[in-house]
């Protein structure tokens, strides 16, 4: 939740997707918050990552439908119809009056992706509703492939609303448009459209060839409007492209390759917006011959999330020469959340170029999986500020999983391994909540003076360091048990007898002789029980500490 306050845009998308990951309730609202972000894509991952909680979410984006901020009433429109639950149709048709135009259009779009369920309610409003919403309507009906739509749009051309009866006529002919895009060209349209109650008849072949030329005519108009400085035109020109769908998709991919910074940054935040729609081209995209349109695309691919992408884009991380385009395969990479992505990351941890490396900590850090934790950690321990740094901000935040794994984690690994895990825990804001974490955290840190002052509540974490793999973490584990001191160190010290090490053992063999008499009943204990070559040395314990007696008594 903190990072959906990180002033970067990928942080706060990434968050986004995490908090629809870990599925907690709270999520929602700091989620409907960033509605109102100033960047359209971190709106975008919001209204994704929201709908993620269904309908439990339904009551707020209600709500936010009625919020002062236009965007954020555009955004909850659009999560709602994301969530698709019929009771929402209602609300969103009280919707489509909103004073803001692209409110109404986003309402209109959240409708059309019920389908049929919405033609009724619609039917009422072409009928009953003010100007406004007869024009919100139309935007809904247009896309819904049901007869019954087609017959409202055509009663829709003697409205007594001169701009209605012309949105009507021109939804029909750019439905007309697309079903030549899309289908096999053998579909039957209307001849005119302003006389919708004449025969249908095949579309000749040169009709066929007219629309060819015109659409991507149509599509290259539209593009050069992008440039507009009035806003709302922007608006309406974006809307009218990626309501043509494929067909203004190969365009929008050619414009990127133009040299007009403007005209470039409008076609990849469109081509965005385009969602499964664009995902086919820009896959083929990555394999473009113009750099700028292969960052493009393994940025949109990311942020669209279709699972078909996964493939492609570590295929392109592999294969990719440019650093500038492995950079943003890897952040791709990272917004898709994947599993499968995290072997190629980790791979990307080891690249030749740094921004690469930051890339693919970051993702790691998106992912959320446990296995992401032992690259990040390692990285940490990089030899780049950078790749360090951005591997302690993928640790950062974790949920609550990642971070029970990261308390775990500091158990295990070499001296660096476990120290990197304290500072990620610690960079977090994460706070030992028990004795055993305090322990662990301090051990990890090597900060052994500290555990010494926990004193005999520290034992039974000390008592499992004694097995640990590393030798340096099972000497000074002997050292403080000596210092703590007290009957319950008497075991620890004569099970460190036992130690596969030499240091290990011969510490231990000092402590008990330095705890003198309070040793001996455990030493004693332990001589009776034992048969094997450790009697010599538990006899010469206890032999040192008797002499030691004699020699203070005379």
């Amino acid at each position: 939740i903190q990072a959906t306050h990180d002033e970067r845009e990928d942080v706060r998308i990434a968050a986004a997707s995490a908090l629809a990951r870990i599925g907690d309730r709270k999520s929602i609202q700091p989620l409907i918050r960033l509605f109102a972000d100033r960047y359209h894509g971190v709106r975008v991952a919001a209204a994704d990552a929201v709908a993620v909680f269904g309908r439990a979410a339904l009551e707020a984006l209600e709500e936010a439908l009625s919020d002062p901020v236009t965007v954020v009433r555009v955004t909850a429109a659009r999560a709602i119809g994301l969530i698709g639950v019929i009771e929402s149709i209602p609300v969103l048709i009280d919707h489509l009056g909103d004073p803001a135009p692209e409110v109404r259009w986003s309402v209109a779009r959240a409708l059309g992706e019920f389908g049929p369920p919405v033609i009724d309610p619609l039917s009422i409003v072409m009928s009953r509703g003010s100007r406004d919403m007869r024009l919100a309507a139309i935007d809904a009906l247009w896309e819904i492939e049901d007869e019954r739509a087609v017959e409202l749009l055509r009663r829709a051309l003697d409205d007594e609303d001169e701009e209605v009866r012309e949105k009507a006529a021109a939804a029909l002919k750019k439905r007309q448009v697309i079903d030549v895009w899309r289908s096999a060209l053998g579909s039957q349209v209307l001849e005119e459209v302003q006389a919708p109650k004449k025969k249908k008849k095949p579309i000749r072949l040169e009709d066929r060839k007219a629309f060819e030329r015109a659409g991507p005519q149509e599509v290259g108009k539209l593009i050069s409007a992008l440039k507009e400085k009035d806003w709302q035109m922007q608006l309406n020109v974006a809307t009218r492209l990626i309501m043509m769908g494929k067909p203004a998709v190969d365009g929008l991919i050619r414009a990127l390759r133009t040299e007009d910074p403007e005209i470039q940054a409008a076609a990849a935040g469109i081509l965005g917006e385009m969602r499964e729609t664009a995902v086919e081209p820009l896959m083929d995209a990555l394999d473009d011959s113009d750099r700028f349109v292969r960052i493009v695309a393994a940025q949109n691919l990311g942020k669209i999330g279709n699972k078909r992408a996964i493939e492609a884009l570590i295929g392109a991380l592999h294969r990719e020469t440019d650093p500038e385009v492995r950079t943003a395969v890897a952040e791709g990479l990272g917004y898709m959340g994947s599993r499968q992505a995290i072997e190629p990351l980790t791979l990307a941890l080891q690249d030749r170029d740094e921004r690469v490396q930051v890339a693919a900590a970051r993702s790691l850090g998106y992912i959320g999986d446990l296995r992401a934790l032992e690259p990040l950690i390692h990285a940490l321990r990089d030899v780049d500020d950078r790749v360090r740094h951005a591997a302690l901000e993928a640790l950062k935040y974790p949920d609550e999983t990642m971070r029970s794994s990261l308390i775990g984690a500091l158990r295990s690994g070499d001296e660096d391994f476990r120290a990197g895990v304290a500072e990620a825990l610690e960079a977090g804001g994460w706070v030992p909540e028990t004795t055993e974490q305090r322990v662990l955290y301090l051990m990890a840190m090597n900060r052994w003076s500290e555990v010494e002052e926990i004193g005999a509540d520290a034992l039974p974490v000390l008592a499992e360091a004694l097995d640990d793999p590393l030798v340096e973490v099972r000497a000074n584990a002997v050292r403080a048990i000596n210092r703590i001191g007290g009957e319950e160190s008497v075991p620890l010290l004569i099970h460190a007898l036992r130690d596969e090490t030499f240091m290990v053992r011969k510490r231990a063999e000092r402590g008990l002789v330095e705890m003198g008499e309070a040793a001996l009943p455990g030493l004693e204990e332990a001589l009776e029980e034992t048969e094997d070559e450790e009697r010599e040395t538990l006899q010469r314990i206890i032999d040192e500490i008797r002499a030691r007696n004699v020699v203070e008594e005379a």
